[in-house]
């Protein structure tokens, strides 16, 4: 078994979909001979139980700070029975918050992102993470390689820093853009300049997606030889899990409403939404339409938006308090449960956004539910989901269209039919799984750590 150093400044028991990619390659990797020592930050909080099962017998060093806090997690009873309920009707958790929060224009962002926060507001973990070296050259001795996953971009300068001095290569690992970031926070000239710097001093250069690997291949061209592509996937357990659920429910329920869910995380905080943050907006649109064109739909109809969903203002002044409900974050067993009790799964990415292909939907693949997808068309994304099979795909704005597939999954589900279609091969699908990226991984570093020796030397 060869050891190999993971910095990921977002671990357990910080919860999000930060944490996840790591996790999961440190869940498989020593399947395929390599023992995985993370190196994390402080965080505050308690550890998933299920992201505690992934993680058992592993390696994690922290150091002091910077020092992240946990989110507030709303327990499973409260949301199977409805939970306790503001005025606006919506369960109380941190996705429904009433108020509209207030976003920072770009140009700020930009601003603070190339001069007080650079190369951004974690940038203390450079020299913290730097301090462990000492530790990790006399715990682990036999550490060949280390892999940063980014954001935030500090791990890729703290990689770069550990690997000098243990005299191992290093990988950088993009799960988004830097300098080519929708967000357009961090394409400046000083961004730019230490990205470049930090490309030419890795190893290899891993990105989640073709299509990022292909736009950033435009700007630097000689990481032609040395970028690989590693994409997200789904846990093989969670699916078997899903699978059985599945059945389960499907015995026990005979549900006369559709559910409809969603889970996970929003940035498009403005109404409406610029075109490059991912928002419920226009989805909540369609939904007006379609309450307006079916008078009994809270009778026929639940949506459930689970995770940082702050947009009870919006849902109270379209009228669906009785329609939609915002449980707030739930533990990763609660949210799995939640995506397989669902006859429809909701995918939401910004019009601008076209080379992201959110890690959600290969956990929505996992649960082998139907799925809505609004994104950009022809992308990366797209054909994945036209590969699976499964899915109807809409324009992110295109509000009529929503409506559509909305009002039409409620018929078929009122006649008794399907409401998805038929899936892709099996061989496909498992193509997609976690273990199977773990093992690109493990290639990767055989590749790039032959002929250096460990960290002993």
């Amino acid at each position: 078994m060869k050891d190999v150093l993971v910095l990921s400044f977002y671990f357990p028991p910080f919860a999000g979909i930060e944490v996840v990619r790591a996790v999961k390659w440190v869940k498989y990797l020593p399947e395929h001979g390599w023992r995985p020592i993370v190196l994390s930050t402080a965080t505050t909080g308690e550890v998933d139980p299920r992201m505690a099962s992934d993680l058992r017998g592993v390696e994690i060093l922290r150091t002091s700070k910077p020092e992240l806090q946990g989110p507030q997690v709303v327990s499973g009873a409260a949301v199977a029975n409805g939970g306790d309920r503001g005025r606006s009707g919506n369960v109380v958790g941190t996705g429904g918050t009433s108020g509209r929060q207030r976003v920072l224009p770009v140009w700020l962002k930009r601003a603070l992102q190339s001069t007080v926060f650079f190369p951004d507001r974690y940038r203390a973990w450079i020299k913290e993470g730097r301090g462990m070296v000492p530790r990790l050259r006399q715990e682990f001795p036999e550490i060949r390689a280390v892999v940063a996953t980014g954001y935030p971009w500090s791990a890729y300068l703290l990689a770069e820093k550990i690997a000098r001095e243990l005299n191992v290569p290093f990988l950088c690992d993009l799960r988004d853009a830097w300098t080519l970031n929708p967000s357009r926070v961090w394409n400046t000239w000083r961004h730019r300049r230490r990205e470049a710097r930090a490309f030419r001093a890795a190893d290899g250069v891993i990105f989640a997606t073709e299509s990022m690997r292909e736009e950033y291949l435009t700007l630097y061209p000689e990481l032609i030889t040395k970028s690989y592509v590693i994409r997200n996937g789904y846990d093989p357990e969670d699916r078997e899990e899903a699978q059985i659920l599945r059945q389960v429910l499907a015995a026990e329920q005979g549900r006369d409403k559709l559910r409809v869910v969603y889970t996970g995380t929003f940035n498009g905080l403005e109404v409406p939404p610029a075109d490059n943050r991912q928002s419920p907006y226009y989805f909540l649109q369609a939904l007006r339409l379609v309450k307006e064109r079916v008078p009994d739909l809270a009778s026929r109809l639940e949506v459930m938006m689970a995770g940082k969903v702050p947009f009870a203002t919006l849902v109270r002044e379209l009228g669906l308090e009785d329609v939609v409900r915002l449980p707030g974050h739930l533990p990763v067993e609660e949210t799995l449960a939640l995506q397989a009790s669902a006859d429809l799964l909701l995918l939401f990415v910004a019009p601008d956004n076209r080379h992201v292909l959110t890690g959600k939907v290969y956990e929505y693949i996992a649960a082998g539910v139907p799925i809505l997808a609004m994104i950009p068309l022809e992308t990366e994304l797209h054909r994945l989901l036209r590969a699976y099979g499964n899915a109807r795909v809409t324009e992110p704005r295109d509000v009529e269209r929503i409506a559509d597939h909305l009002v039409w999954m409620l018929e078929e589900h009122r006649a008794g039919g399907r409401v998805g279609s038929e899936m892709a091969e099996e061989s496909y699908v498992a193509s997609l799984s976690r273990r199977e990226q773990a093992g690109e991984l493990a290639l990767l570093l055989e590749g790039v750590s032959a002929g250096h020796e460990t960290a002993r030397v």
